[in-house]
């Protein structure tokens, strides 16, 4: 058992622990040789521990200092020294970094948004020099991001990486990472690539940014399925910064945001600039904002149980409580998701593409963005994402099919709303009367 002023090779006497789990214990400790604090990663082996365990840790370990070393130079990553034999068990010789870990600091709470965007700053620069030196890390996670007491913030703990060079170490009937923040390819079988690494960062930027993860649940396996079949819940505090971290979290990792693309989508938040012509328009509603509060009303008009229309006076019930959404339009696809679905439309499946503004079923208005579909597709869908409104379905002779139904948005946001539109969607958008938000459709009441 290690313990302070111990010796490891004749040179570095541990002097406190600083943090322990999972593979290992990291201490502070001095180099007597050259006189200067160091950080010793321990890495701890079980009692009776079994011949192959013993070799695949040890090599674990190799692996860590093999590949750490490769990138130590770069300014977001812990420069590793050197690895010592002790005990037949390794210990890795690094930085001693003052501070402490992202989740030592989100015990105290989320981040403001400029700090997960500096967090991801420093993560997507780290992380894209490893991927440029074939270097996958697969345990990036809070606990493995260290913010240095002089502002610096760093990619730690290399135990798991894999070099693209290397023979894949396996466990049977285990799973190498940590569930929450392991890709859904991974769960599903795949060798960890870069953009497994990518996605485990958009579980810690969510993290950060509202204070839990979007995939934890009650036990490892729910975690896991929640991983690969649910959908994130939209995000309440993250101030715009939804498109990277939405992207980073996509399920497939070829739609997912490479290194490079998510850097240019932050500088884009950073200075304001309109996301790059290959970016997706997303737009989110939290689920928390009331109904009257933010839906635009009628002029003159007022709530109440009976609402007097174009078409005579009628009841209308209390909306239906629904969970927060998100809209995204991209240049693969339209897509809507709230708590418990997501669904996808390709541009091949749309024949046109139309909004409208609704304001037959009471005293609020909605604006609500109907598919056509080429014929021959169904829609899976039973009814719109969006904002809480009575179940409906919609007058076939208007339009196909309603997939969103929207709050009020700002003029600039309905603006972007249509270039996305327009420029995804090409001929198929059929924007009615020069601008959609403009046009106010009479709809008699939606059939239940």
């Amino acid at each position: 058992m290690s313990s302070p002023q111990r010796r490891i090779a004749g040179q570095y006497r541990l002097v406190r622990e600083l943090a322990g789990g999972g593979f290992g214990r990291i201490w502070q400790a001095h180099d007597e040789l050259l006189d200067v604090d160091v950080a010793v990663k321990e890495v701890w082996f079980p009692p009776a521990i079994d011949p192959a365990e013993h070799s695949r840790r040890l090599e674990y370990a190799a692996r860590e200092a093999r590949n750490a070393a490769k990138l130590r130079g770069h300014p977001h990553i812990v420069p590793v020294y050197s690895v010592v034999i002790e005990d037949d068990r390794p210990w890795i010789v690094m930085e001693l970094v003052r501070g402490g870990s992202l989740a030592d600091r989100l015990v105290r709470g989320p981040l403001p948004p400029k700090e997960v965007a500096d967090v991801a700053e420093a993560m997507l620069k780290a992380l894209d020099a490893a991927h440029k030196a074939r270097v996958v890390h697969r345990d990036v996670k809070p606990a493995n991001i260290m913010l240095a007491d002089d502002g610096r913030i760093l990619l730690t703990d290399f135990g798991i990486a894999a070099h693209q060079d290397d023979t894949r170490l396996t466990t049977v009937g285990n799973v190498v990472g940590t569930p929450e923040y392991l890709a859904p390819e991974c769960i599903n079988g795949a060798v960890a690539g870069p953009a497994s690494d990518l996605f485990a960062l958009g579980v810690t930027l969510y993290r950060a940014a509202e204070g839990k993860s979007p995939f934890r649940r009650e036990t490892d396996t729910a975690t896991l399925g929640a991983v690969a079949t649910q959908q994130p819940p939209p995000m309440k505090k993250a101030d715009g910064l939804e498109s990277l971290i939405f992207g980073l979290l996509d399920k497939d990792p070829e739609k997912r945001l490479t290194d490079a693309a998510a850097l240019e989508r932050l500088r884009g938040w950073r200075t304001g600039q309109k996301p790059p012509d290959d970016s997706p328009f997303v737009v989110v509603w939290t689920g928390r904002e009331p109904l009257d509060t933010y839906a635009e009303k009628l002029p003159d008009q007022r709530f109440s149980q009976t609402f007097t229309g174009w078409f005579g006076t009628k009841k209308f019930a209390v909306p239906e409580v629904r969970s927060g959404w998100v809209l995204h339009v991209g240049p693969e696809y339209i897509m809507t998701t709230d708590s418990a679905e997501r669904y996808e439309f390709t541009w091949d499946q749309v024949l046109h593409i139309s909004i409208r503004e609704v304001r037959d079923w009471g005293p609020h208005q909605f604006t609500v963005l109907y598919l056509t579909f080429m014929p021959g597709y169904e829609s899976p869908m039973l009814k719109p994402a969006g904002w809480p409104y009575p179940k409906t379905s919609p007058p076939e002779s208007i339009l196909k099919f309603p997939v969103c139904v929207l709050g009020p948005m700002a003029p600039e946001q309905r603006a972007e709303l249509s270039e996305a539109l327009g420029r995804y969607g090409g001929r198929r958008w059929k924007p009615i009367a020069g601008t959609a938000e403009k046009f106010i459709t009479r709809i008699r009441g939606w059939r239940r």
